[in-house]
């Protein structure tokens, strides 16, 4: 009888058992890519709305800022007098804000505003979200010893 050789190789255990490590793998590596995906398009959308609400917040800043009077007839609407006529400021129920300067030209950025309501005391305007409240305060108002 002859003895039975031993060819070099795997054994069919052994390539299964590699075959399911290897699925395995490339299905962690697929989730974290997918992730890493979700991840960073997150991460622009909130920079993109970062940068809109701060575009919004300066230039009310601003109108607030140089403003010899601030009118708030509803939550939503802000009427501000400035050197050069009436600039109107107004949030929609989705979120949207505007701007209408004296010459009729409108700004507009897009959802930033829900959850947002106005007020003034005389000498801020404020914007409040539930959560926080931040005062706009006019320098003209200030400056005259306006008390709220």
């Amino acid at each position: 009888m002859r003895p039975v050789q031993h060819h070099p190789g795997f054994t069919i255990t052994e390539l299964l058992a590699t075959l399911i490590l290897l699925v395995l793998f490339f299905a962690a590596a697929g989730e974290l890519f997918k992730s890493t995906i979700l991840l960073s398009s997150g991460s622009q959308e909130f920079s993109n709305r970062a940068s809109q609400l701060d575009s919004a917040v300066f230039q009310l800043r601003r109108d607030v800022w140089n403003s010899p009077q601030i009118f708030v007839p509803k939550p939503t609407s802000a009427d501000l007098d400035s050197s050069e006529g009436k600039i109107s400021w107004t949030i929609s129920p989705d979120g949207d804000i505007a701007r209408i300067d004296f010459r009729g030209r409108t700004e507009r950025w897009n959802a930033i505003g829900r959850n947002w309501s106005l007020a003034t005391d005389g000498i801020c305007l404020m914007i409040r979200d539930g959560s926080a409240e931040m005062c706009l305060p006019s320098q003209i108002l200030l400056s005259s010893g306006a008390h709220p």
